[in-house]
């Protein structure tokens, strides 16, 4: 017999299924779905074995054996099968690559395992009402395939996660698909004490045989509530009856950084697709494709009518005030929270001291020498720095401008670090704390003020948190995606989500500098589908149409046109039903050239990848043009 095997390697996609002889002793093991070691080249490898068959077209004397089953991890389902099919074809790579993305470590010899590690259950407050409630919601949303709720604040999403688990069958499997870990820890704090042990967690950050264990805990059943980023949709389930997407709007659920670039939220929608498990989408807010799909009557929206707490201000900045990111209206809601003995929370998600620093003679910018992009200003002991985002460079503050040699230089925009400032300033007896992925601190119970960007969202206490003031709204419309609008509609409701459970007066107050949509004042929902949609619709942004990336870094000596001619011509040829094809994109990152042709398809466009060279990459439902 000859088995069709997928190897366990980052294959080019031209590269696909290899033909191995199966031994007689084997036989009865190497089923489809299997894991199997094989030679590879002068080496062992893992991989799995995709199909069974007869006949080979490659002779029988070149076929090698597979060398031994592999019984460490549990087979791949047909619903395994089937999903790393199609995970392959729609984002254009290899069954190879897929199956590593599937499957990151794959044991070569058994070990032996320990218990799972098991977290308190946080007790569960709730009154009468809001617990009639939730369990009228359960009732309503096991009777339905596809779901969408809007939770208006967090204890009572996590308390619908509670009631969820209390009625889920002893047989049945449930996924909760996280964007981030710091979720998994939240929701499982707030499962029935009774059901932890049935709980596997699932994390990139784990070892070979922890991963392992955790896969044969889901294959056999006895894990039935499975939590996890991204690497647990493509576990080996035994009935999996129901797929909940956490904070489904959240930016933090794509691949974004590695290829293959993949969105888990649409292969949850697939999983769902090839097995009996209803699917619900929910979080403070939803994605505009949920949105939009509710629409289309795709999701039964079930989200509960709680009017928010939360007041919302708009705070233009008088042109005397430009030189503080603070405006003195901040300023004096800041000084009423203190004497109050509340704390305060200030937004702004941009890192470093300074946007960027200008010749005030010739009005240059700095720009990084590796990747041309406009440099931020770093503070360090005291001392201002250049420091590029995307390529890690550092210099020093330059004295002269290099186009016009004038020594009147400016550092224009708002920091964290120019925020940090400002507050001290302001509040020199208020202890200040700064909450972003550079300090990664731990919020303090002794804080007055916290400042952060959307890091520091999922990690704060809120319980004592009455006014946020987001620093520079118009900064964050700015960025440089077709989704900024609904991206800043989804942090201003993910804040409102954190303040919106407070039985006291909270405060939310907008700094602008230009005039701003007047739903996000209100985070009027009706208002921004309505303008969001009608904007996606006129320029055939998703979810009107799709967006796909091709990709290629150069090599050295060849220039763009000589690895471009010949491939712009093919997209043309092989997509005649394309909406728009770009010019080439080109950018550099650490001395590395790359260059980018974003081509834009009908929304129901069925696309194949077969005939792109192996060399282009390629990132298909792409969000962001620029890298």
């Amino acid at each position: 017999m000859i088995a069709e095997i997928i190897p366990h390697l980052r294959l080019v996609r031209s590269l696909g299924r290899f033909d191995y002889r199966i031994p007689q002793e084997l036989e009865r093991e190497c089923v489809e779905g299997a894991f199997v070691v094989l030679p590879w080249r002068g080496r062992t490898i893992p991989g799995v074995v995709a199909a069974i068959k007869s006949r080979s077209s490659v002779p029988r004397a070149k076929l090698k054996e597979i060398a031994r089953v592999l019984h460490a991890l549990p087979p791949l389902t047909a619903e395994n099968r089937l999903l790393l099919q199609w995970f392959s074809r729609v984002y254009g790579i290899s069954p190879a690559l897929a199956l590593k993305t599937f499957v990151p470590f794959i044991p070569l010899r058994p070990s032996a395992y320990g218990e799972p590690a098991h977290v308190r259950a946080a007790p569960l407050r709730l009154s009468r009402v809001q617990l009639s409630t939730l369990e009228k919601l359960t009732q309503e949303w096991a009777t339905h395939r596809r779901t969408a709720i809007r939770f208006p604040n967090q204890p009572l999403m996590l308390a619908w996660y509670h009631v969820v688990a209390k009625h889920l069958n002893k047989n049945d499997q449930l996924l909760i698909l996280v964007p981030e870990i710091d979720d998994i820890f939240l929701i499982q704090s707030s499962l029935p004490a009774f059901l932890l042990r049935r709980v596997a967690v699932v994390t990139s950050g784990q070892s070979k045989n922890e991963y392992a264990q955790i896969r044969r805990r889901v294959a056999s059943g006895e894990a039935s509530i499975i939590l996890g980023t991204k690497f647990s949709i493509f576990l080996p389930f035994k009935r999996l009856k129901h797929i909940i997407v956490h904070d489904e709007s959240s930016a933090s659920h794509p691949q974004s950084d590695i290829n293959p670039r993949y969105d888990p939220r649409r292969v949850a929608r697939e999983l769902a697709r090839l097995t009996p498990a209803t699917l619900t989408v929910l979080g403070p807010s939803l994605s505009l494709k949920s949105e939009y799909a509710i629409q289309q009557k795709e999701y039964v929206d079930l989200s509960p009518a709680e009017p928010p707490r939360v007041e919302m201000r708009t705070l233009p900045f008088h042109p005397q005030e430009l030189e503080s990111p603070i405006t003195n209206v901040l300023r004096e809601y800041i000084e009423a929270s203190l004497l109050r003995k509340e704390k305060v929370f200030c937004f702004l998600d941009k890192k470093g001291f300074s946007s960027f620093v200008e010749c005030a003679d010739c009005h240059t910018l700095f720009r990084c020498p590796t990747c041309s992009f406009v440099m931020p200003v770093a503070k360090r002991t005291n001392a201002l720095w250049l420091e590029c985002h995307r390529c890690g460079i550092v210099l020093p503050m330059p004295e002269n401008c290099p186009n016009c040699s004038g020594a009147r230089l400016r550092t224009r925009g708002w920091g964290l670090g120019r925020v940090e400032e400002a507050l001290a300033e302001l509040f020199p007896e208020a202890r200040l704390q700064r909450i972003d992925s550079d300090t990664r601190s731990l919020p303090s119970a002794a804080t007055d003020i916290f400042l952060g960007t959307e890091y520091a969202l999922r990690r704060l206490s809120w319980r004592d948190i009455r006014t946020v003031g987001i620093i520079h709204m118009n900064g964050l419309l700015q960025l440089p995606t077709f989704e900024s609008l609904e991206r800043v509609w989804n942090v201003l409701s993910r804040i409102r989500f954190y303040l919106g459970p407070q039985t006291h007066k909270s405060t939310m107050l907008l700094q602008t500098i230009d005039d701003i949509p007047a739903f996000l004042t209100s985070l009027d929902r009706k208002a921004y589908l309505e303008s969001e949609l009608e904007s996606r619709k006129l320029f055939a942004y998703p979810p009107f149409g799709r967006i796909v990336v091709f990709r290629k870094s150069l090599r050295d000596g060849n220039s763009i046109e000589q690895e471009t001619s010949a491939f712009v011509p093919l997209l043309t040829r092989l997509y005649p039903d394309a909406k728009s094809i770009s010019d080439v994109l080109v950018n550099t990152v650490g001395g590395k050239t790359t260059i980018r042709i974003v081509v834009k398809f009908p929304q129901d466009a069925s696309l194949s990848f077969d005939r792109i060279p192996d060399d282009w990459l390629i990132d298909v439902d792409a969000t962001s043009l620029l890298h």
